[in-house]
């Protein structure tokens, strides 16, 4: 599996992004362990989905997820279904983040993992016939059981005790109507046929991210960014004052 950060495309979704803006994939494969619930779970692939600027890669991130395949399941019940068996593995969400609130793109990162395990078979064949994918996770959102919890919204059941939730892929999957018709042409993502753009308000914010890195940014514990000539750029006083102009007229719309 390639360590390079590339583009990866997902028919289903990825035209649904802004021209300028791609989703990127890191892989890495290597086992290791983590606490989690106070379990160790034993991973070997870890995948980091990031949306980010296709022009210019020292923009900021606007969002990032990583993901793992896991031999450790999230649901303690399911070691008795009749279908389980012990070599069953799971795609474990480590991290979801972003940098634009409410505009989707946490949904739509949710989907492409699920997209992703489907085209890849990170669940084998023989499981999925025999029982159903799952993503499992721990919420971290601070919105746990209430109905405007990302993950509830997505189909995720809460199992066992604290925050962990457990996913059905194909449930994820089905939600992808209601994530065009609630975020497409309404922010950040866009219909690229009949080239409708992204809202003044959500241009305003990414404007926002430039002038605010890298005091926060790249904004995420986990990042890709190893050496400080790949840091978002830091820009010069006049070039903050020239974007805080241009937000202010984009806010004035």
């Amino acid at each position: 599996m390639s360590t390079d950060l590339s583009i990866y495309n997902i028919p289903e979704l990825t035209p649904l992004l802004p021209k300028k803006y791609s989703l990127f994939i890191f892989s890495k494969d290597f086992s290791n362990t983590i606490l989690r619930s106070g379990n160790i779970l034993n991973h070997k692939y870890s995948f980091r989905f990031i949306i980010k600027s296709n022009t210019n890669l020292k923009e900021p991130d606007l969002a990032e997820a990583i993901f793992r395949v896991t031999d450790e399941i999230i649901d303690p019940e399911s070691k008795y279904d009749e279908n389980y068996k012990d070599t069953d593995k799971e795609i474990y969400l480590e991290t979801l983040g972003s940098n634009l609130k409410g505009k989707g793109l946490g949904q739509f990162l949710i989907l492409c993992i699920a997209y992703f395990t489907k085209y890849h078979n990170l669940i084998s064949k023989e499981q999925q016939a025999r029982k159903k994918s799952i993503m499992g996770l721990s919420d971290q959102t601070g919105r746990y059981g209430q109905d405007n919890n990302i993950y509830i919204n997505m189909g995720c059941e809460v199992v066992g005790d604290e925050s962990d939730l457990s996913c059905d892929i194909d449930t994820i999957i089905s939600k992808r109507d209601d994530f065009y018709n609630k975020y497409v042409d309404k922010g950040f993502f866009v219909n690229n046929v009949t080239n409708q753009k992204m809202t003044p308000k959500t241009l305003a914010m990414i404007a926002q991210l430039k002038i605010e890195a890298p005091r926060h940014l790249p904004g995420f514990k986990n990042s890709l960014y190893r050496d400080w000539k790949d840091y978002p750029e830091v820009l010069s006083p006049k070039e903050i004052r020239k974007l805080q102009k241009w937000i202010k007229g984009l806010e004035d719309e």
